[in-house]
């Protein structure tokens, strides 16, 4: 629960900052390549430990 009381607030804060700073034309460029890194970045974060855990989780396998 401390967890989401954390989250939450802090999800909608972002959102919001994103889209008062993304309607200004001086930082439209910024926002948008700001968030492409970051949906890369989340992408090979994930498949990493998606690869990280096939490895390790190998070898609980019963033979």
């Amino acid at each position: 629960m401390i967890v989401l009381a954390i989250m939450i607030p802090a999800t909608a804060l972002t959102s919001y900052l994103v889209s008062y700073f993304s309607q200004l034309q001086s930082y439209q460029q910024q926002i948008e390549l700001g968030i492409n890194i970051l949906i890369v970045v989340a992408i090979i974060y994930s498949l990493f430990f998606v690869y990280l855990s096939d490895i390790f989780f190998i070898f609980d396998q019963p033979v």
